[in-house]
């Protein structure tokens, strides 16, 4: 009679561990689909509405530039750079703006502080540094001909 009851106990709690196990799998899926979901609706309403986020938006500051709005590029990264000066992903991204506007002496400020911020952004900041250098040297100058 015991053996039966303690068997019967240990059934009943390797269940219960099952279904605990399997609602928080549940749970973790649940809140990874609702996280996706806020990140899509966040991502039209900027596209539809042109309402930027809270957080700097990578992908949507690359739709400017690919899109040659450099001034909405601008005006975007230096929104985010007063609320995240140490945002390695706005640095970038002034650093492409002002290289593409010729003012290379302050793309390299932001190339360098990117390096600074996230040595792993070097190989690709270096690459930008060491074109401003070659451009520097040639024409003596800070500014794209």
């Amino acid at each position: 009679m015991e053996t039966e009851v303690i068997l019967e106990l240990t059934s009943s709690i390797q269940n219960l561990d099952g279904t605990m196990s399997r609602i928080q799998v549940f749970l973790i899926m649940l809140i990874i689909v609702m996280l996706g979901l806020a990140w899509f609706m966040n991502r039209q309403l900027t596209k539809n509405t042109g309402i930027q986020s809270i957080t700097f938006d990578s992908d949507f500051a690359d739709e400017l530039f690919v899109s040659d709005q450099l001034d909405e590029l601008l005006s975007y990264c230096l929104k985010h750079e007063k609320k995240s000066p140490n945002d390695v992903t706005v640095n970038w991204h002034l650093g492409i703006y002002y290289y593409f506007k010729g003012d290379l002496q302050r793309a390299r400020l932001y190339f360098e502080k990117t390096i600074r911020l996230n040595p792993n952004w070097e190989s690709s900041a270096a690459g930008y540094i060491d074109k401003i250098d070659s451009i520097s040297f040639s024409s003596g100058s800070d500014q794209i001909q």
